[in-house]
């Protein structure tokens, strides 16, 4: 778990440390990457580190929050029908960071994320709990599928594409009662 601060000087470090693990990802292995290379691609010391994160995995935690921060935004006004082509349009804005997420085998994050989020716009598709347990799981499971596999085929099909492909995979046309 990393720290959540409201400091602007401490966000800017954890942005910091943030962007240099980004740019060792795009040179080094991430199983390859130590909390040293970090901080000195960072030019901090390790103590300003584990001041804000406690593993080297929660800053793509971090990385994950601020880029899904303005992913949340939006997230409560969609219907079912809205929903997929606003996901997957929010992914393929950020194909770089997926395809390296991808690359080091840490694509699970933003699995793990996004089955975070789901459960939150669950009450507006059906007011029935399990019915938004049940559709959550459903939803959740496909589209981290699809995810998966159009981040493996190099994002080969469009986002018009890859949401027809999930409607129809669905039977999504409305949302459930």
């Amino acid at each position: 778990m990393y720290v959540q601060n409201t400091n602007p000087i401490a966000i800017r470090t954890q942005q910091m440390i943030s962007q240099a693990l980004i740019r060792l990802m795009q040179r080094t292995s991430y199983q390859q990457i130590t909390v040293t290379d970090l901080c000195r691609e960072a030019d901090i010391g390790r103590k300003t580190f584990y001041r804000h994160f406690q593993w080297m995995e929660d800053v793509i935690d971090f990385q994950l929050d601020q880029l899904y921060a303005e992913y949340e935004e939006d997230l409560h006004t969609l219907s079912l029908e809205q929903y997929l082509p606003h996901h997957f349009a929010f992914l393929e804005r950020h194909i770089d960071y997926l395809k390296l997420l991808y690359q080091n085998e840490l694509l699970d994050h933003l699995s793990a994320k996004f089955n975070c989020l789901l459960p939150q716009v669950m009450p507006q598709w059906s007011p029935d709990p399990m019915k938004q347990e049940y559709l959550s799981a459903y939803i959740s499971a496909g589209v981290n599928a699809m995810i998966h596999t159009w981040v493996a085929r190099d994002f080969a099909e469009s986002v018009d594409e890859i949401v027809a492909m999930a409607v129809q995979s669905q039977g999504v046309s409305s949302p459930l009662p």
